[in-house]
């Protein structure tokens, strides 16, 4: 993805994600995107220091992890939600797929 110069400002963009996808680089390693992440977010809230307190106090961090692990993890946090609320008597949405 290329910004174009227009949406290259900082006030031009902004993301509330809490999820991000990207691929690793043939011979890269997790640690190697873990500690371009971290100087990544450690050079924002240089660049940014009014979020510093508020994003230290959160405890906000990024963390990455292969998209299997995360699909699996999602996928059994849904199944434990889904589980509790039978328990409560709480009826799975219609959607929901029905054979954990």
């Amino acid at each position: 993805m290329a910004f174009t110069p227009e949406q290259r400002p900082d006030n031009a963009r902004h993301c509330n994600n809490w999820a991000s996808i990207g691929r690793l680089r043939p011979g890269a390693t997790i640690a190697q995107a873990q500690a371009q992440v971290d100087a990544t977010n450690a050079a924002n809230l240089e660049r940014f220091p009014v979020f510093e307190e508020a994003l230290v106090y959160a405890g906000f961090r990024t963390v990455v992890v292969p998209l299997k692990v995360d699909f699996v993890r999602g996928a059994i946090m849904s199944r434990n939600a889904m589980a509790l609320g039978e328990k409560r008597g709480v009826s799975p949405p219609r959607f929901a797929a029905a054979s954990w």
